[in-house]
């Protein structure tokens, strides 16, 4: 006996291997960077918000102790108060305000930086799902072709039933 005999002729063989893949994504390793790329974005993105956050904070500690600072000054009004007492709080106000001045430059410079991050983490999100998309319309195709296969086959199944059932 030959072994050629036992050989499946390639296009059954063709067939056989289409209708039993599983659904395979040509553009995988894209979404997978598109999805890595987008992770970072959005990391970049929650850091510079951490960012403006702690600034904002900042700037409250500092116009807290500036309101202290003012409500002391509002209650020795009237009551006898050292000349060193009233410069060294004129001289603290003074240095919180020009802190704020710096905080205030910080947190707009940490703003920008927010807003470039947002920009960024939007150009990756639509740059990922427009991957998505095609991802998904390629798995309904597959879905649709699996289903027409499934069914080909299914009555092909039963043409050879009922012809086998007439030849008895």
């Amino acid at each position: 006996m030959n072994l050629r005999d036992y050989r499946t002729p390639w296009p059954a063989c063709k067939r056989l291997l289409v209708e039993t893949m599983a659904f395979h994504f040509s553009l995988e390793t894209l979404l997978r960077f598109r999805r890595s790329v987008e992770r970072q974005r959005e990391l970049s993105l929650l850091q510079a918000v951490q960012q403006v956050v702690s600034s904002m904070k900042e700037i409250e500690v500092v116009d807290h102790s500036i309101s202290v600072i003012q409500k002391n000054e509002h209650q020795n009004i009237g009551a006898v108060v050292r000349a060193a007492q009233l410069h060294f709080d004129g001289m603290r106000s003074s240095v919180l305000r020009e802190r704020r001045r710096e905080l205030e430059k910080v947190l707009m410079q940490r703003e920008s930086l927010r807003a470039q991050c947002q920009k960024e983490f939007q150009a990756a999100h639509r740059n990922r799902e427009a991957v998505e998309v095609l991802r998904g319309e390629q798995l309904n195709r597959y879905e649709r072709e699996k289903t027409r296969r499934d069914q080909k086959q299914m009555d092909d199944l039963f043409l050879l039933r009922r012809e086998y059932l007439q030849r008895r």
